[in-house]
């Protein structure tokens, strides 16, 4: 049976098997496919099976529907279809795909008046597109570095990626050290899996706590290099 799965960022929030022909998905308290996101319509998409396949429509709103990294009027589904509304992603699934390993938290409550009541949050096209590769990079194979408050993302779709204190170095740690300038490689070992590669044994490189030397790496491994904390994040994808 096709399903649609719901994320907002990496939290899954909903699992929908889709057990009828048509299913509003929105902002607003009776939608079929609830998305509690202040830039979403209360009526934002149609999603509906018709000639044998399912489809989607944007119901004329006015930050848009994008399936795949483009905005889009209409599109007729396959498995594996990222539809991007807001800071959503809803994938569309299709019959016979394994579900999610991804443990469903619900999302954030609030209080349904204020919802309904609410004006859709506008964003300019370059802003939501801006909005939207952000979302985009952080459900595929990325390095998170938490600094100072300030979260940085590193895509990772090459073969070998460089971490250290280096210019050259593919991700660069804030600071300098006099040891170490090439800390660490991620080798990819196969798709959407790396392993971390110590470059220094004057800098230890440490993995969930326990320095390595080689070590293939599972979603939100932490790697500890010189203070400096990278979670490791695998493709969400079927």
């Amino acid at each position: 049976m096709p399903r649609l799965v719901v994320f907002r960022g990496r939290r899954k929030e909903q699992s929908l098997d889709l057990r009828r022909r048509e299913y509003t998905i929105g902002r607003a308290e009776d939608a079929d496919v609830r998305v509690d996101n202040p830039l979403v319509s209360r009526r934002h998409a149609l999603l509906s099976y018709r000639d044998h396949a399912w489809r989607i429509e944007d119901l004329g709103t006015p930050n848009g529907l994008y399936v795949n990294g483009s905005r889009v009027d209409g599109h007729q589904l396959v498995p594996g279809d990222h539809v991007e509304i807001g800071q959503h992603v809803l994938i569309f699934q299709g019959v016979g795909d394994d579900e999610f390993d991804v443990v469903t938290q619900p999302g954030i409550p609030r209080d349904a008046l204020e919802m309904m009541d609410s004006p859709t949050t506008i964003l300019p096209p370059d802003k939501m597109k801006q909005l939207q590769s952000t979302v985009r990079a952080r459900m595929a194979c990325h390095l998170a570095l938490q600094h100072q408050g300030k979260r940085t993302d590193f895509a990772l779709q090459g073969k070998v990626h460089r971490i250290g204190f280096d210019q050259e170095c593919d991700i660069r740690l804030p600071g300098s050290s006099l040891f170490g300038k090439k800390s660490a490689e991620l080798l990819r070992k196969d798709k959407d899996v790396y392993a971390v590669v110590s470059l220094s044994s004057l800098l230890p490189v440490k993995v969930n706590g326990e320095r390595v030397s080689s070590k293939v790496l599972a979603d939100r491994d932490k790697i500890e290099i010189k203070g400096f904390t990278l979670t490791y994040f695998t493709t969400i994808h079927r």
